[in-house]
């Protein structure tokens, strides 16, 4: 069996004397927080260290011992002297004292899971299911860039956090007994009680006739009714999506079919010039400028320059859109920069309708997203008339972007799991009516387009839980309608 890697976490507790209570959290204006990390600059509780996805605590909180003082204070007179300087007993001068607390994760390994799997004698199926029932297999907020929003690192709260956690805890094990990711095969399971199938709108035939257009299904074979009700239901886990996401996009066939692309195209980068690059290059600097990722020290914006490059290079990208460097950025967050060029790649050339970007076809979206409105919600619709609302002043840079540009980027990655799973981007409009009818009461009070349009943006760029809105989405029933009218109108531009 392996040696598992072994991470050593501390946070520090701090106090300060009181001539009448003794020592507590008594704090004078200036002092640190109870609890902080080592120089005392940043609140830093034991409840806000999480462990990523394949990791378990191996030990409690503990007390770093102080020497052969196993209570482990550190005496000052102040909180500005540094540790190696303060006593390990007490006197007359000390006011403060302060004393490391530490714990240790491991990283699960494939030997722990079959040396698991082979002495579990409840018939569990591995890792997986113990992971999923483990209340304390979370994710750590430091290393989770996903769960921030698009302008900085300012987004999810723990307890937010702790909530995405457990849907892919979920996610994990449910997946885990209808999928086997390695190789892509299916396994057979039951349909979970009170979750209905996912109807399969077009029949190979339609698949067929309709390659040319990207208006086909491209569902991947593994995507059964049960994957799709656990996508919809809890997004895909961050230890899945990229292999998911590869093989469900189609990006890792047309990777294998040139396995030298990208490295071709990154010795014609710098011959994009002009516009183009002027674009570019002003999108990397301001996509997410506070993200730790996409930071200046972070190595994300230089592999999202050299991905955009590439994608110009390749013509794959249309009429070039700030928005772009927000999808990229999304994809680049889950995969390497070249997968992310297969991915986004296949993005475009299979799951948009044609022209949906350079021809602003997505306004074809944006006036079926009205039809629907009135239709299901005529007063809505009356009310977005009588007043001369128009939804276009957030639905059209939400289709844009893809939602990626307006929503925090685990939020946007959820939404592109529901897309590659369907094998169509049908699901860009029907979130847009999911969000109607959740809202449906506060846009009757709306009174113009600029108030719609604040409240709406405001709502998604601190939007991280979408639970209601996927569920509202899953059981629309408006899939065959969006499509419907995307291959009408694609056949009516074959006529023409």
């Amino acid at each position: 069996m392996t040696d598992p890697l072994r991470v050593t976490v501390e946070c520090w507790e701090n106090q300060r004397y009181h001539p009448l209570k003794g020592w507590g959290f008594h704090r004078l204006p200036m002092d640190r927080t109870a609890w902080s990390n080592k120089k005392g600059d940043a609140v830093l509780c034991r409840d806000s260290f999480l462990t990523p996805i394949g990791w378990i605590w191996a030990t409690e909180w503990t007390v770093a011992p102080n020497g052969q003082h196993r209570e482990g204070w550190f005496y000052a007179a102040d909180f500005s002297i540094p540790t190696r300087f303060c006593s390990s007993t007490p006197n007359s001068m000390s006011y403060v004292r302060r004393r490391k607390w530490v714990r240790t994760r491991v990283q699960l390994t494939y030997d722990d899971d079959h040396h698991h799997h082979n002495n579990n004698n409840s018939g569990s199926v591995g890792l997986l299911d113990v992971l999923s029932h483990s209340s304390s297999f979370q994710a750590d907020p430091r290393v989770v860039w996903l769960s921030t929003s698009f302008y900085g690192f300012t987004g999810a709260t723990v307890e937010e956090q702790r909530e995405d956690q457990r849907r892919q805890h979920i996610c994990c094990y449910k997946l885990h007994r209808c999928l086997d990711v390695s190789r892509g095969s299916v396994i057979t399971v039951e349909e979970e009680e009170g979750e209905e199938d996912t109807e399969v709108l077009c029949n190979n035939n339609n698949n067929n006739n309709n390659n040319n257009n990207n208006l086909s299904l491209h569902r991947h074979p593994s995507v059964t009714s049960a994957v799709l009700n656990c996508v919809y239901n809890y997004g895909l886990a961050q230890c899945l999506r990229p292999a998911l996401w590869l093989e469900w996009s189609g990006a890792a066939s047309l990777q294998r079919e040139s396995p030298r692309m990208y490295d071709e195209l990154m010795l014609h980068i710098d011959k994009v010039c002009g516009q183009p690059l002027q674009d570019i290059m002003q999108d990397v600097v301001r996509t997410a400028p506070r993200h730790p990722f996409f930071a200046k020290d972070g190595g994300g914006a230089e592999e999202l320059r050299k991905v955009l490059l590439a994608l110009e290079v390749a013509g794959v990208l249309p009429s070039y859109h700030q928005a772009f460097s927000y999808i990229v950025a999304t994809v680049l967050l889950n995969l390497p920069a070249k997968e992310t060029f297969w991915v986004v790649t296949s993005l475009f050339d299979q799951f948009l309708p044609h022209g949906y970007h350079e021809e602003y076809r997505l306004q074809e979206d944006l006036i079926l997203y009205k039809q629907i409105l009135e239709n299901k919600m005529p007063d809505v619709f009356a009310h977005f008339k009588l007043r001369r609302i128009e939804v276009s002043v957030f639905a059209s840079g939400w289709l844009q972007g893809l939602f990626c540009a307006h929503f925090p980027f685990c939020t946007a990655a959820r939404i592109l799991d529901v897309l590659f799973a369907e094998g169509d981007s049908s699901i860009l409009v029907r979130f847009l009516v999911a969000f109607t009818m959740k809202f449906r009461l506060e846009m009757l009070e709306m009174d113009s387009s600029g108030s719609l349009g604040h409240f709406a943006n405001e709502w998604a760029r601190n939007c991280f839980d979408i639970d209601d809105i996927m569920t509202a989405a899953k059981k629309d029933g408006l899939r065959s309608i969006v499509l419907f009218h995307r291959m009408e109108r694609a056949q009516n531009d074959k006529v023409s």
